[in-house]
């Protein structure tokens, strides 16, 4: 039931509230407005609409109603700040029912232009409601991608297909009088031109989240119409055109053809020129061996021919979502002309929307949706065409990708922070990785934990190898926290400095999520959709250095979610022997096999006392022949002969499997036989006599 005290006093005057109900339709909860009588009503039946106090005499009288406000052709709002039409933005799938919100930047948006915003009566999202000058229009949308409540939410329909409406005349809005937080009680008054700047901006963050942001967008002005683009249509600036071409097969014949007819359509006779690259092979990096010029240019003209007769049919939408299918996609923030006429150049940077310009997208919008067929999301891909599908690109081989989230862990005072030094090192270098080749790219070390040491350890690296580090290599002091809207503002930093596209590393998470609780999974999915949004922004391999538990046999500390959602890792561990890392995850790769090495002093120098300074360096220790702990009792030395016996030393035994040896190795079968099974287990992984790894047991 509608709170009707905390709703506005500016909109308490209106008489254009009515009352609602949720009724099932189609298996479906609806809200429908209803008449006086009960009776399901429109939202434009003026007999039905009535003042505040009759509202809330209604719904005092019959519990199951609420209110509801009717926008009709627009409803006039004065505020002590000036008047104007009421808007509101209705954000559905970025609440979870228990009220945490899907995105830390959806904070930041508010911050931005704060007004009355209030939860919605599913409680899975909520409405933002201001006043502006500009006219009315009809509703438009705006697609963002998959809520990260899906998961604990799956039968949601609203996390699936997370979206921001807008609205401002044509239909009636429930309200709940429930304020998001208390500086949101407000109703405030937006200027014509920040209005522009944050629809810019809620279509940045739409695309950045995965989605497809705002469908239909701007009717492009009239020119040579031998060269207009159809109205009411996208169209892709230059740049973002060639980066979705060179995500798109030129070897498939049909997806070749479409393609040929949407640029004809869109681009007309512009377009040839990105048609005869993209069949070239030269977006993507892959020439194409039987291209044929003559017949691409015939082809292309055909198609010129054939839109000419017949406008509907594929476009930009079409190209993007070919684009977005591909595994490598990296989701970038495309950039839209709004003026491409025979006369137009206009290939410039991205920038926001004026006024003006976004009255056409508001004209656009209001217009019929272009009848293009829409693509499936879905791609059967034949026997060859897999074949010819990308193969993993590597930052480093066999390790880390190119793109993604990483991570390296281990318990403190393993060396970790050493490790990840000297493979930046290498990565920035473009030098190897104990045998594992790396491909040369910029390197960002964000140092947050023992930042008084970071000099001291770069020094140290470049003394003992030699070698000065290129200026590609840097390093970052300042707090960054990945438990805020910090990520998009450091992504942005990064970008800005050139240094995007290369490898970022986070020490540790623990430094970057200050106020955090590690094991919660909504505190972890805040701090994994940050360092994502780091990583899509960037278009870089994200590495987060973490630690180990209490249990370091269990992995990474904290909570689950953010082993499942690294593409690869790295354990540090220290054993009797000395210190060693393995692969302990990678996508496409091989995992396990661990690797020594040692951490070498170097001396730089002596301070005013004559004391020696000095620092450490990771170096390999390969020959180094690990010294074999002994079993501890019995019941470890039974345990571990009977799996040497059967399987043999490196072998690796499925821990369910060596649990049923450990337990027949046992004499003196009792009631207790499995518990003591697994002590005896748990003491061989503390000795380093096992290695655990994704559920099994490696034998040393």
């Amino acid at each position: 039931m509608t709170n009707l005290v905390n709703i506005p006093t500016e909109l308490q005057g209106s008489n254009r509230f009515l009352a609602w109900q949720s009724i099932e339709k189609n298996k479906k909860q609806k809200k429908v407005p209803v008449s006086k009588d009960g009776h399901p009503i429109p939202y434009n039946d003026t007999d039905s609409l009535m003042s505040y106090p009759e509202i809330q005499k209604r719904c005092a009288e019959n519990s199951s109603l609420n209110c509801g406000i009717s926008l009709l052709d627009g409803l006039s709002v004065q505020l002590d700040s000036g008047m104007g039409y009421l808007w509101c933005l209705d954000f559905d799938g970025f609440r979870s029912p228990n009220g945490e919100l899907s995105d830390p930047f959806v904070s930041e948006f508010f911050k931005k232009i704060p007004s009355y915003v209030e939860v919605s009566p599913s409680e899975t999202g909520f409405k933002y409601f201001f006043v502006t000058e500009r006219a009315p229009t009809s509703k438009f949308c705006v697609k963002f991608g998959t809520s990260r409540f899906i998961e604990d939410y799956p039968n949601i329909r609203k996390y699936q297909h997370s979206e921001v409406e807008i609205f401002s005349k044509g239909f009636f809005l429930a309200l709940t009088g429930m304020p998001l937080a208390p500086h949101l009680s407000t109703l405030r008054f937006i200027e014509d031109s920040k209005l522009s700047q944050l629809l810019n901006l809620l279509e940045k963050w739409a695309i950045r989240s995965g989605g497809v942001g705002t469908e239909t967008l701007i009717t492009t002005t009239k020119g040579d119409s031998n060269s207009e683009a159809p109205k009411n249509t996208k169209v892709l600036r230059k740049e973002s055109l060639e980066l979705v071409l060179s995500y798109i097969d030129n070897s498939d014949e049909q997806i070749w053809t479409n393609v040929c007819n949407a640029l004809a359509r869109v681009y007309q006779e512009s377009g040839k020129s990105y048609f005869l690259k993209f069949s070239s092979g030269e977006y993507s990096g892959k020439p194409y061996s039987n291209y044929d010029e003559d017949e691409c240019i015939a082809r292309y003209h055909r198609a010129l021919k054939e839109c000419g007769s017949n406008p509907e049919g594929y476009r930009v939408t079409y190209l993007e979502k070919l684009a977005a299918g591909h595994p490598e996609w990296p989701l970038p923030l495309l950039e839209y002309e709004d003026n491409l006429s025979s006369s137009s150049d206009v290939w410039g940077p991205p920038r926001l929307l004026t006024s003006a310009e976004f009255d056409g997208i508001m004209r656009a919008c209001n217009a019929s949706q272009e009848s293009t067929p829409t693509a499936s999301k879905y791609t059967f891909l034949t026997p060859n065409q897999l074949q010819h599908l990308p193969t993993t690109k590597w930052r480093v081989k066999g390790l880390f990708p190119e793109h993604g989230l990483g991570s390296i862990y281990g318990p403190s005072g393993s060396g970790k922070s050493f490790l990840a030094l000297d493979l930046l090192a290498a990565v920035a270098c473009g030098s190897a990785f104990y045998g594992h080749k790396t491909t040369q790219c910029p390197v960002v070390y964000v140092a947050l934990e023992g930042t008084g040491g970071i000099a001291k350890r770069v020094e140290a690296y470049e003394t003992h190898h030699k070698i000065k580090l290129p200026s590609t290599f840097r390093i970052v002091t300042d707090m960054l926290s990945l438990f805020s809207s910090e990520a998009s503002v450091f992504a942005d930093a990064v970008i800005e400095a050139g240094l995007n596209e290369g490898v970022i590393v986070i020490d540790t998470l623990a430094q970057s999520a200050p106020g955090s609780d590690e094991n919660s999974s909504a505190h972890m999915g805040i701090i994994i959709s940050n360092a994502q949004l780091l990583q899509r922004m960037t278009n870089s391999l994200v590495v987060l250095i973490h630690h180990t538990g209490k249990d370091a046999s269990r992995g990474a500390r904290g909570h689950s979610s953010l082993y499942a959602a690294l593409d690869a890792a790295l354990e540090v561990k220290r054993t009797q022997g000395g210190l060693e890392w393995l692969s302990a995850k990678v996508k496409d790769g091989a995992s396990g096999n661990a690797t020594s090495f040692r951490l070498e002093r170097v001396v730089l120098g002596q301070d005013e006392d004559g004391d020696e300074i000095s620092s450490c360096v990771a170096v390999g220790d390969l020959f180094r022949k690990p010294t074999l702990a002994q079993p501890k009792g019995k019941n470890q030395k039974a345990v571990l002969d009977a799996l040497l016996l059967k399987f043999g030393a490196r072998a690796t035994v499925a821990s369910d499997e060596a649990l049923d040896i450990a337990k027949a190795s046992l004499t003196d079968q009792t009631t207790n036989t499995a518990q003591r099974a697994k002590e005896a287990l748990k003491g061989l992984l503390e000795i380093g006599r096992l290695v655990l790894t994704n559920d099994k047991y490696a034998l040393v």
